[in-house]
């Protein structure tokens, strides 16, 4: 019952903000059509190689985490898990998060649930450390700003959670320390989970090289993904400098955080709201759509090479949330 209420909000928050942006810019629909229409192909074509790029180090990425837990799978493999993963994540988020369908096929190859999961977890952490990082270092840049003041204060908070949560994974003392106050959670389910998730970064803290290389990657990633933005807005020929777009990509990350169907509709709001400090309303949103066309475009991609290849079975859905559910049930039985 309560995942269902959650999803409802989601579904609203999605389509309430883009019905929203479609009511306040039905006017100048024809000029942000237009904006579309003149788009430079070729610059485009260079945003979508420059994406693939990005999505070769989150697969790297995972693949070191992976490592740390002695789980070795092959290049190609962790790109189609990753693949499939991308595309459920799109385009059936009421139903399935990707993360739970890629620790899924991680495990079918593996047999190590409990790793699995606790993996894809630690690369979604290192993931949102890598463009928190980037989002403090541009509201410093512009630190003048007194509308920013309350985006600064969430993207701190959400920061230190972050860096927190790392903290397990670089000091043993602290983990220690950690594991003394979490038995004192009154709720066993959450108790044993974030125990279980404790015991299982033990790797990393054991080679601390890892983390690094880890953090680096999602710093670099993160860098080409702002970059694939930029290309973007000159696709449309948009006059904003590259380094406004530092200030901007990761801002909007931390807005799609909220509660929605991936970020939809909220991200756009993102894109109109701060890209309008740059250039105007309608060329904003015009590259929050040229956004969109490439991400869910890839995601369709992806989700016909998964088709071709296994033939697309709400099977599937349903035995990822068993294993996912199972995972639970140990880690809650554990402690």
């Amino acid at each position: 019952m309560k995942g269902r209420i959650w999803g409802f909000l989601k579904f609203g928050v999605s389509f309430g903000g883009l019905a929203i942006i479609f009511f306040l810019f039905r006017k100048e629909i024809p000029s942000i059509i237009q904006i579309l229409r003149d788009f430079d192909a070729p610059t485009f074509f260079l945003a979508v190689l420059i994406f693939l790029v990005v999505f070769a180090i989150l697969v790297l990425r995972l693949k070191w985490i992976l490592k740390a837990q002695e789980i070795l799978i092959p290049w190609w493999t962790l790109v189609y898990f990753t693949a499939i993963g991308f595309f459920f994540s799109l385009f059936l988020p009421s139903a399935i998060g990707g993360d739970v369908v890629k620790g899924f096929y991680i495990y079918k190859h593996s047999g190590k649930k409990l790793s699995s999961f606790t993996s894809i977890f630690l690369d979604r952490l290192a993931g949102g450390l890598g463009f928190l990082t980037i989002a403090i270092a541009a509201l410093v840049y512009y630190s003048n700003r007194a509308e920013l003041i309350p985006v600064r204060n969430v993207v701190l908070v959400v920061f230190a959670a972050t860096v927190i949560g790392f903290l397990p994974l670089l000091s043993r003392r602290f983990a220690t320390g950690l594991k003394r106050v979490i038995v004192r959670v009154p709720v066993k389910k959450i108790r044993s989970g974030l125990l279980h998730l404790i015991d299982h970064f033990k790797a990393y803290r054991e080679d601390k090289r890892i983390l690094a290389k880890v953090f680096l990657a999602s710093l670099f990633g993160q860098i080409i993904f702002i970059t694939v933005n930029y290309v973007l807005g000159l696709s449309l020929r948009l006059d904003i400098s590259y380094l406004n777009f530092f200030f901007v990509i990761p801002l909007i990350a931390a807005f799609s955080m909220a509660p929605s169907i991936n970020g939809l509709g909220v991200r756009e709001a993102g894109f109109i709201y701060l890209f309008s400090w740059f250039t105007t309303r309608e060329k904003a949103l015009a590259l929050s759509i040229a956004y969109d066309a490439l991400v869910y475009g890839f995601g369709f991609v992806c989700g016909i090479l998964y088709l071709f290849r296994e033939g697309f079975s709400y099977k599937i859905v349903q035995e990822a949330m068993a294993v996912k559910d199972e995972v639970e049930k140990v880690e809650e039985e554990g402690v």
